[in-house]
C-alpha cells in the first residue's frame, strides 16, 4: 500500500479559471468561491471515501514511525479539496448572521475553520450529504462566535441561554414587569 502513488489533484482542476481582482477581501473571497466548481453527490461520496482511506494510510505510516510522511500531504490535500469545494456554504450561511453586528470577515474565518472540523467528523456511511453535516458545524460556529463576541462584557453561554429563556417566558406572559415568581410559574 505504501508504494502506490499519492492521490493529490491540482487545485485548478476544480476551478473555473482565475477570478478578477476585487476591491475588498470579502468581494475577492466571493469571486474566488464563485470560481470553484461544487461537488456533485457522487463526487462528494467518492472524495469522502478517499479521505477516509488516506487517513488510514497516514495513521499506518505514523505507527511505523514516519510522523511526516507523503501520506500526510495526501490527506491534507484531500481535506483542502473538500473544504474548498464547499466554501459556498460559508457564504450562504454567513448572510444569516451578518446582521447581528458581527464582523463579516470574522464570520467568514469561523466558517472556514468549522468546515475543516466538519471534514474531520464526517462519516459518509450514514448517507448524509457533506453539505448537510457541514451546515450544522457552520451554524454552531457562527452562534458560538456571536455568543462569545456579542457583548462588551463576556457573559457565559449558559447564562445567555438562561436569560433568553427568562425573556421568552416574560414575553409569553405579555408583562414586561413580571416578577420572578410569575415568570417561574409560567
Amino acid at each position: 500500500v505504501d508504494d502506490c502513488e499519492l492521490e493529490i489533484r491540482d487545485p485548478q482542476s476544480w476551478r473555473r479559471g482565475t477570478s478578477p481582482a476585487k476591491t475588498s477581501f470579502a468581494q475577492q473571497f466571493r469571486a474566488d468561491v464563485d470560481a470553484i466548481i461544487p461537488l456533485g453527490r457522487k463526487e462528494e461520496a467518492r472524495l469522502a471515501r478517499r479521505i477516509e482511506f488516506a487517513r488510514r494510510r497516514q495513521q499506518k505510516a505514523q505507527r511505523e514511525s514516519d510522523p511526516f510522511s507523503r501520506r500526510w500531504m495526501e490527506l491534507h490535500a484531500l481535506r483542502v479539496e473538500l473544504v474548498e469545494r464547499n466554501l459556498y456554504l460559508v457564504l450562504i450561511n454567513v448572510e444569516r448572521y451578518a446582521q447581528a453586528h458581527a464582523s463579516r470577515l470574522d464570520l467568514l474565518q469561523e466558517g472556514c475553520v468549522s468546515l475543516f472540523r466538519a471534514v474531520d467528523g464526517f462519516d459518509w456511511r450514514r448517507g448524509l450529504l457533506f453539505r448537510t453535516y457541514a451546515v450544522h458545524w457552520l451554524n454552531q460556529a457562527f452562534r458560538n462566535y456571536l455568543y462569545n463576541h456579542g457583548h462588551t462584557v463576556r457573559v457565559p453561554v449558559y447564562l445567555q441561554k438562561a436569560l433568553k429563556g427568562i425573556n421568552q417566558a416574560a414575553a409569553r406572559l405579555g408583562d414586561s414587569r413580571a416578577t420572578p415568581k410569575e415568570i417561574a410559574a409560567s
